[in-house]
């Protein structure tokens, strides 16, 4: 669970910070936490640039006593309008270094998406209704452990 709010501080500088609550259970061990970001956007022309700090004053308490803490993460990432119909973005971050990623407009509201960073290969799609975003991302994570992952998004616009 993701709770956002963004403020438009100037027609080109947007604040935003995410409240992440977090619950974890395993068989029945169960762990429950908090953590919030801050991140600015500034846009210029046709790109946008974005820093932030990721998963500040984070933890998750467990029931068995453990305190587990998350390591802060810095970034800074860009956003190139190459078109009207396609973007490409790069990001680095403190944690797991670069990222780079392309999005292009099938249709109105239909994207389809595509990304790679030092190890992985992503792709998938969004879809933009009247209030709602839905997304899904399919990544690929070269691990013996957790293999491929599917992701289901969906955000909730609530200014309207």
């Amino acid at each position: 669970l993701l709770i956002a709010y963004n403020r438009l501080i100037e027609n080109n500088f947007i604040m935003g910070i995410n409240l992440k609550p977090i619950f974890h259970r395993i068989d029945n061990i169960s762990g429950i936490g908090f953590s919030f970001d801050v991140r600015y956007v500034i846009e210029i022309q046709k790109s946008q640039i974005s820093f932030g700090v990721d998963n500040l004053l984070a933890f998750k308490k467990w029931d068995t006593g453990l305190l587990e803490k998350y390591d802060l993460n810095g970034y800074l990432s860009t956003a190139i309008n190459i078109s009207d119909r396609s973007i490409i973005f790069y990001e680095y971050n403190m944690n797991n270094g670069s990222k780079l990623g392309f999005e292009v407009k099938i249709i109105d509201n239909l994207f389809a998406r595509t990304g790679i960073n030092k190890y992985d290969f992503t792709f998938g799609f969004g879809l933009q209704l009247k209030n709602i975003d839905l997304d899904y991302a399919y990544i690929n994570n070269n691990s013996k452990f957790f293999g491929s992952n599917h992701s289901i998004g969906f955000n909730i616009n609530l200014d309207d």
